[in-house]
């Protein structure tokens, strides 16, 4: 007699659960180049998935050592931001994927010469060639390898 509430109160559980696991959360760039986030994906527009996860506990250092040592935990955590404006022609962007790719490092490729809302981002960056990589926010025009390595080791990949 007992087990059957147990038992609703397990699947119960496994429900909420799964629930919490299954939420997703979406990055998306309008046609005006607005970026946008949400837990839901436009049906006309093509959505990045990020990946949310949580911050460690903080420990039992002061508030200022806490503080920074979460923000530095969440920054090795968390991959960096990576867009890579590119074309399917350009070698040096070929040498920036196998970089950003053996490095294990996830980033976002925007073909400027498929499509029209890439290209005009591009151009708002403040692109002239191919690859233009923004990193966290950082431009960087073309593929240096030196700049990439650093910034990417600063954020503790």
């Amino acid at each position: 007699m007992l087990a059957l509430p147990l038992r609703s109160l397990l699947l119960l559980l496994m429900l909420l659960c799964s629930s919490a696991a299954a939420t997703e959360v979406y990055r998306w760039i309008d046609a005006a180049g607005n970026v946008h986030y949400g837990d839901r994906k436009p049906a006309s527009t093509e959505v990045e998935r990020i990946a949310v996860r949580p911050q460690p506990p903080a420990t039992s250092a002061s508030a200022p050592e806490a503080e920074s040592a979460m923000a530095q935990a969440a920054r090795a955590s968390t991959p960096p931001a990576i867009r890579m404006y590119l074309s399917p022609t350009c070698g040096y962007c070929t040498q920036a994927a196998r970089f950003f790719d053996a490095r294990g490092v996830p980033w976002r490729g925007e073909d400027i010469t498929r499509s029209q809302v890439a290209k005009l981002a591009f151009e708002r960056a403040g692109g002239r060639g191919t690859p233009l990589i923004i990193v966290d926010g950082q431009t960087i025009h073309g593929f240096q390898k030196a700049t990439l390595e650093r910034l990417l080791t600063q954020r503790g990949w």
